[in-house]
């Protein structure tokens, strides 16, 4: 039975699970690139509270386990979709013939965000590619636009007090 059939029949049993276990009874249980898995997570997520978001971000964010990028990405997705974008989503595992994004966000406004997510055990190696480890800022060929016309890069990447930095300078990216 597809995973939002489960939710829809018996929301109390999945309340208890774990993303990891949710994931594995979407598809075949690996989130891939246009998979059955992926488009059976990403409907069950647009349809459970917000809240239920925010349970199922902690552990992606803090634990290590097989696609707790990818379920990050597709919450992270689900979010912005949530505020009211057209969500664009970018692919799991990047390639030289795909752009390296995890979402593209894009307001009735005309105004864009793209987004890359990152996690824990991601962050543990340093800032994520294009931020100068010591300083926290963009560098090379990440280039933000800040202006109201340009678009904006959302890095959601979780901070350690151990890393170079000040919580206030990461956020300011």
């Amino acid at each position: 039975m597809p995973l939002l059939d489960l939710w829809m029949k018996s929301p109390d049993q999945l309340r208890k699970r774990q993303i990891q276990q949710l994931i594995a009874f979407a598809g075949a249980g690996r989130l891939l690139d246009d998979s059955p898995c992926s488009a059976e997570f990403r409907s069950f997520l647009a349809t459970v509270p917000s809240a239920r978001l925010s349970t199922y971000s902690e552990p992606c964010l803090t634990q290590s386990f097989p696609d707790s990028v990818l379920a990050l990405q597709d919450l992270i997705n689900e979010i912005g979709a949530r505020l009211g974008a057209s969500v664009t989503h970018g692919r799991y595992r990047g390639s030289a013939e795909h752009a390296g994004f995890d979402g593209l966000w894009t307001f009735p406004s005309g105004h864009s965000i793209v987004v890359r997510a990152f996690s824990q055990t991601r962050s543990r190696k340093g800032p994520p590619p294009g931020i100068d480890r010591s300083s926290h800022e963009p560098r090379g060929s990440l280039k933000i636009d800040f202006t109201p016309e340009g678009p904006v890069i959302f890095i959601v990447w979780p901070f350690q007090r151990s890393m170079h930095g000040t919580r206030r300078r990461c956020s300011t990216l």
